[in-house]
């Protein structure tokens, strides 16, 4: 998949849908007075592109590193908490910079939104290395 061009359509999609799908989850927060629907969706899509494409690096790097026909009980415990922690970081830090300089609203509010993001990205990205995984095989 890293080799196709096709993927970043895919990533800003992907992005779209997690935007939509976060003002549907958390309408107190997206509707909020003062923020600006359209940064919610250009930090959805970037963080999707972020997140996307450095769990493909990984895979790249670990393919190098621990191929799964040598070493798959390795390349499975180290890839995971890997691309995990990659992506627990990757959607956190942009959200903390959002939300101290462009997100308006109480910090229940605030906590909340980012408890939905952190859950919603990690399910994610938890399918997407699935895919990623399983593609490898086939």
């Amino acid at each position: 998949m890293r080799h196709k061009r096709i993927r970043f359509l895919y990533m800003f999609l992907v992005g779209i849908a997690i935007s939509f799908l976060l003002n549907w989850l958390v309408p107190q927060a997206m509707n909020y007075p003062g923020n600006h629907r359209l940064y919610d969706l250009l930090l959805a899509i970037g963080i999707s592109l972020m997140a996307w494409e450095g769990n493909l690096r990984i895979d790249s790097w670990m393919n190098q590193h621990y191929p799964w026909v040598d070493k798959p009980g390795k390349r499975l415990l180290v890839h995971l908490p890997a691309g995990l922690l990659y992506s627990v970081l990757i959607i956190y830090l942009p959200l903390v910079v959002y939300h101290l300089y462009i997100c308006k609203g109480s910090d229940a509010l605030k906590a909340m939104l980012m408890v939905t993001s952190l859950t919603i990205g990690l399910l994610i990205t938890i399918i997407i290395l699935s895919i990623e995984i399983s593609s490898q095989f086939f």
